[in-house]
């Protein structure tokens, strides 16, 4: 049997072949550039929805939104909750504050869909986690949640994640967003995504982050989107 892991790369190269090649091929259009991929797993429904890295600003989110909330069987326009940070581990009483953080932030609304980047950090025992590693944690045990939670996905950086950076993921993913391009090697990098991942964004939760969150955090807030951002969560110099 396949890993997640390997899944997981076989699901994204074959929806990125899929798009660049959809006049030969069943893709489902949405809104404007996206279009949606859907594949059988062992009786499960994997979903990829993709668009080109340069279409971005071409998308409508608010309808986007409304699309994505029908495919994933939901009868109105559900709230788009996104949680974003650095791909740093966290320390360890950190790592434990953000586990039962976001375990009560996402119990508020369970309902909503929750976005974020597929691939995380974890430390060699296991104990410390950063941003992603820790949404992928509350996932697995969380697994009846599944059907809210869209991966952000990239053709170039998110596969090289997986192989030769040794991040993880969640096995509980079944719904991805990935950004792409037509070229014949893989180009979009980890940052390349954000006009999506934010335009579809109604709500932000943000622990802590770099440069990137930032860079987020101010898109976000051009566009009126209310963001919880959790500070003093390193020490100085990490």
């Amino acid at each position: 049997m396949l890993s997640s892991e390997n899944y997981a790369i076989d699901l994204i190269k074959t929806a990125r072949q899929v798009f660049i090649q959809s006049d030969k091929y069943p893709v489902k259009s949405l809104n404007g550039p996206v279009k949606l991929f859907s594949k059988k797993i062992n009786g499960e429904t994997y979903r990829v929805f993709g668009v080109k890295k340069d279409d971005q600003k071409e998308i409508d989110f608010d309808k986007l939104r409304q699309e994505i909330s029908y495919e994933l069987a939901f009868n109105k326009t559900q709230t788009f909750v996104q949680i974003i940070g650095d791909s740093n581990c966290f320390g360890q009483q950190e790592t434990d504050f953000c586990r039962r953080y976001l375990s009560e932030y996402l119990e508020h609304d369970k309902e909503c869909i929750v976005l974020y980047g597929f691939t995380g950090n974890l430390s060699d025992d296991g104990n410390r986690a950063d941003t992603n590693a820790l949404l992928a944690e509350w996932l697995d045990q969380h697994p009846e949640r599944a059907n809210n939670v869209i991966a952000n996905v990239v053709d170039e950086h998110t596969i090289t994640a997986i192989e030769k950076w040794g991040c993880t993921v969640s096995s509980n993913v079944k719904n991805y967003f990935l950004v792409y391009t037509d070229e014949l090697t893989p180009t979009v990098k980890f940052g390349d995504d954000t006009p999506s991942s934010d335009g579809l964004s109604n709500k932000a939760c943000c622990l802590r982050g770099g440069v990137l969150s930032l860079r987020q955090i101010l898109a976000m807030l051009n566009d009126n989107v209310l963001i919880n951002c959790v500070v003093g969560l390193r020490s100085e110099g990490l």
